[in-house]
């Protein structure tokens, strides 16, 4: 003998995730599943035949009472999320209303509602860090609309959100720049790459000042951008510094060139790195030829020896650098030099350069030469004198010679010193705070926020299709909607529209003159993955697309027609990816000249008690 129908009703009800229970047409429970047992904290025998709301007095005068009255008097479905506090707990309900009373499913959506909040909570703490830093700091879609900017940016430029909202940057663009900038920046947006520049803008006074810009993509799993995070870092006196510092560097070369000692430096190892201008001309050698050793051939043959002896010396203990030398001339002869090089060190002693000079000494060396052989011819009228006297002179000539030869080593003030610290440590600090924000962007901010709730399809799609008929008119394209009331899919409502709106806009510029139809429907399978999906389809009778293409239309900037001045091939990369954001997928279902079909794949909402029912 066949089940009766009615117990087959039940258990199916009693099966079903959501909470289920229906009152007559006086407000008494007739029903009550078990799902609707654990959620409400009481036994059907408590409440089957009971007054709901006297058992429940909680919902008078709140949104139940409303939204269930309302069901009941204009005898329509409605659906609402609400917090009933005798429970504390959040519930998503849709309620069905027949002339016999008002049927209520409804599940538990505590735990999202508080997901949500620590998001939202996420996303304030987040905009409080992102105010507190110096950066002018901002946040855009995955297209590079900029739809938040912080305090600090409204502060410097003197504009509203109104003005600088997506584009609205360029305002605040030096003329001169703007057209590198946004080239360059919609290069980084199309790519998904890592983008930097820097320019001036202009502030609320309207003085130019220059900003390093850097911005990062935020990515899913999959390497999607979902959105670009970005700040503006004001680097006018690390300019000023730099130009400074080139300016100071261009005076140093011009110095070095017009004293009279040859100017030289070397990195770290020794390897020389820089030679004035008085050594080319002396040595008729250029930098090529005398760059790292290049310089040792001409120094004279018998100095080589103690010369490479000492330098290494200096290069090991990092002791000053003395000596005497001889160099050949561009003139055929060799020329005696004093040699003199100090290390530059940074602020943990390290050697990261060495300074050196050459003074040419030949005349100095002459006289000396000559002293010396007076001193001998004087030196047979002298031997009466003893060597008494010779000791004491010679030790006063040694003495003059190193007076004449030393000089003492430099070093850092404590002043100076101290500048350098700070100076190191200020970079190092604000490096680490940049890092420090993004690394909180991309664990914080690292999806697309979608709010996706259950969506009537039927009735969505119906809106979608009258506001499209008056594009469809004009492009002489027949349009028919073929859904239903009541079949709901895990949705974004906003985002859902976004996507139609791209799928119909596509149909009537690759299919004029043709037909379309919007289709809503429950499928059992065929979706992205096993499940029960609501698929919303736009079929059009446009020429078709090449099976070798059927995925590369999906790719950013990619269009059937490369040659079409409408669009730029980023649309059907938007829509699936919001589709898949809200769980599904949009896929293409076409045969050159046959026509295409779109297909979004939404979760089914409820799809379980529908298949059984149906069944």
């Amino acid at each position: 003998m066949a089940e009766p129908q009615s117990n087959q009703v039940i258990r199916v009800l009693e099966s079903i995730t959501d909470g289920f229970f229906t009152v007559d047409a006086n407000w008494r429970f007739v029903y009550v599943n078990r799902e609707a047992e654990r959620i409400l904290g009481r036994s059907r025998e408590e409440l089957i035949g009971r007054n709901f709301w006297a058992e429940y007095p909680g919902t008078i005068g709140e949104i139940f009472e409303r939204e269930y009255r309302r069901a009941v008097d204009e005898q329509r479905t409605v659906q609402f999320e609400a917090y009933y506090g005798p429970l504390d707990i959040w519930v998503d309900v849709r309620a069905y209303p027949s002339p016999d009373g008002l049927s209520v499913y409804f599940r538990d959506i505590s735990v999202r509602k508080a997901a949500q909040e620590r998001l939202r909570e996420s996303e304030r703490n987040f905009r409080v860090l992102a105010n507190s830093i110096p950066q002018l700091a901002w946040m855009a879609d995955a297209t590079g609309w900029i739809f938040w900017y912080s305090t600090r940016w409204y502060e410097y430029t003197g504009t509203t959100p109104e003005q600088m909202d997506g584009w609205g940057w360029q305002q605040v663009h030096h003329p001169d720049h703007v057209a590198r900038v946004v080239e360059r920046i919609r290069r980084a947006f199309e790519s998904g790459e890592p983008w930097e520049d820097t320019f001036p803008l202009r502030s609320r006074t309207g003085e130019y000042r220059w900003f390093l810009s850097r911005a990062e993509p935020i990515k899913d799993a999959e390497g999607n951008v979902l959105r670009w995070f970005g700040t503006n870092t004001d680097i006018t006196d690390q300019r000023r510094a730099e130009e400074a510092l080139r300016e100071s560097e261009a005076r140093y070369r011009l110095l070095a060139d017009l004293i009279p000692q040859h100017i030289w430096t070397t990195d770290a190892e020794g390897y020389h790195t820089y030679f004035s201008r008085r050594w080319y001309d002396f040595a008729g050698l250029d930098y090529a030829a005398s760059e790292g050793e290049g310089w040792l051939q001409l120094l004279h043959p018998d100095d080589v020896e103690r010369t490479l002896a000492r330098w290494q010396h200096s290069l090991a203990t990092g002791e000053p650098y003395v000596i005497e030398y001889r160099f050949l001339g561009v003139d055929g002869h060799y020329h005696w030099f004093l040699g003199q090089a100090k290390p530059l060190r940074d602020d943990a002693g390290r050697i990261i350069e060495w300074f050196g000079t050459a003074t040419d000494i030949s005349e100095r060396k002459r006289l000396e030469e000559e002293r010396e052989r007076l001193l001998e011819s004087r030196a047979s009228l002298m031997r009466g004198f003893g060597h008494d006297l010779k000791n004491p002179l010679g030790t006063a000539h040694m003495h003059a010679q190193l007076l004449e030869r030393g000089m003492l080593p430099g070093e850092l003030s404590e002043k100076q010193r101290d500048s350098v610290v700070v100076i190191r440590r200020s970079i190092r600090n604000a490096v680490k705070l940049i890092d420090d924000l993004l690394e909180l962007a991309q664990a914080e901010a690292g999806q697309l926020v979608l709010t996706c709730v259950p969506t009537d399809t039927g009735e969505l799609l119906r809106e979608v299709a009258g506001d499209f008929r008056q594009q469809a008119m004009a492009a002489e394209l027949r349009l028919e909607t073929r859904t239903r009331d009541g079949l709901h899919g895990l949705a974004d409502p906003a985002r859902l529209r976004q996507i139609l709106g791209n799928l119909l806009s596509n149909a009537a510029k690759y299919a004029p003159k043709g037909f379309l139809d919007l289709v809503a429907e429950h499928r059992a399978s065929g979706g992205p993955r096993p499940g029960s999906w609501v698929a919303v389809s736009v079929r059009d009778s446009g020429p078709g697309i090449p099976l070798d293409k059927q995925e590369s239309i999906f790719h950013e900037y990619v269009r059937l027609d490369p040659d079409a001045a409408q669009g730029v091939g980023i649309g059907l990369a938007i829509s699936r990816q919001f589709s898949r954001l809200m769980g599904g997928d949009l896929t293409v279902d076409s045969e050159p000249g046959h026509g295409s079909t779109f297909t979004i794949w939404l979760p089914c909402v409820d799809c379980h008690s529908e298949t059984a029912s149906a069944a």
